[in-house]
C-alpha cells in the first residue's frame, strides 16, 4: 500500500493506521511495521487501528531488485505491517 511520508523533525506524536482485525491477527509485541525500509515501533494495537511511532530516520523505498536505487525524500513509500 503506498504511503506518503512527510518528515517533521519537531513532531514526535503517534500516527494511526486504520484497518480491521489487527488485534485478532497479532499482539503489540508481535506486530512489525515498516515505512519504506525503516521499521517503526507499534505503540498501540486495537482491532481497527495501529498507532505507530514515526521513524527517527528518513525512510527510503524498499529495494526489490539489485538494479533499483534507494530513494529518499517525500516519495510514495510502501507501508507494511506483519506479525513476527
Amino acid at each position: 500500500k503506498p504511503f506518503h511520508y512527510h518528515p517533521n523533525p519537531t513532531s514526535h506524536s503517534l500516527f494511526p493506521l486504520q484497518g480491521r482485525g489487527f488485534s485478532k491477527a497479532m499482539t503489540t509485541k508481535e506486530a512489525q511495521a515498516f515505512v519504506g525500509d525503516v521499521q517503526c515501533v507499534v505503540n498501540t494495537l486495537q482491532d481497527d487501528k495501529l498507532f505507530l511511532e514515526p521513524p527517527s530516520t528518513t525512510p527510503g523505498a524498499r529495494t526489490r531488485a539489485k538494479h533499483q536505487h534507494r530513494e529518499t525524500g517525500s516519495e510514495d513509500l510502501e507501508l507494511m505491517v506483519r506479525a513476527h
